[in-house]
C-alpha cells in the first residue's frame, strides 16, 4: 500500500473513531441535557429514588402556604395541565409569587410530592437592566415596557 493511500485511511479512521466517542458522549447526557421536567413530564418518566432533578412551572394561585416557625412553605406547581404539591424549607427568592415561572430543584417523593432543596424564580422575559433600556431609548429606539 502507498504512504498516501496508508494516510487517508489513518485520517478516516480517526475521524470516524471521534465521530462514534462524541455520539456515545451525547447519548449518555441526553438525560441530562434537560434543564427541567414539567409536572406532566413527571407521570411520564420513570426516576429513580434518591434521583435529584429540576422541576418548573407556575406557581399556582391560592397555592402558597407558609409557616413562619418552621421556615417551611408549601405551594404547588403546575403546567396547566397536572399540578405538584411541594415542601420547601428556607428563604425564596425575592421574585417569588403566584402565577410567576419557578424552578424548584430536589427529590421527587411520589407523582405528586415533591421536596425542594432549592428555589429559582424565573423573571419575566420582557425584562431589561435599566442601563440596556436607557441606551436603547437615547439611540431614538421606542421601547414597550
Amino acid at each position: 500500500m502507498k504512504p498516501k493511500t496508508q494516510r487517508l485511511w489513518i485520517i478516516l479512521f480517526c475521524i470516524l473513531s471521534l465521530a462514534c466517542a462524541l455520539g456515545f458522549i451525547l447519548r449518555a447526557f441526553q438525560e441530562n441535557l434537560l434543564f427541567f421536567y414539567t409536572p406532566s413530564d413527571l407521570l411520564n418518566k420513570n426516576f429513580q429514588e434518591n434521583q435529584r432533578i429540576r422541576l418548573g412551572g407556575i406557581v399556582k394561585p391560592l397555592s402558597v402556604k407558609l409557616h413562619a416557625k418552621e421556615h417551611k412553605i408549601e405551594f404547588t406547581v403546575t403546567d396547566e395541565t397536572h399540578d405538584v404539591h411541594i415542601n420547601y424549607k428556607g428563604i425564596l427568592p425575592d421574585l417569588f409569587r403566584e402565577r410567576q415561572g419557578i424552578i424548584v430543584e430536589g427529590y421527587l417523593i411520589d407523582k405528586s410530592h415533591f421536596n425542594a432543596i432549592s428555589v429559582l424564580a424565573k423573571h419575566d422575559e420582557n425584562y431589561m437592566p435599566p442601563q440596556v433600556e436607557k441606551a436603547l431609548r437615547g439611540k431614538g429606539l421606542h421601547i414597550k415596557i
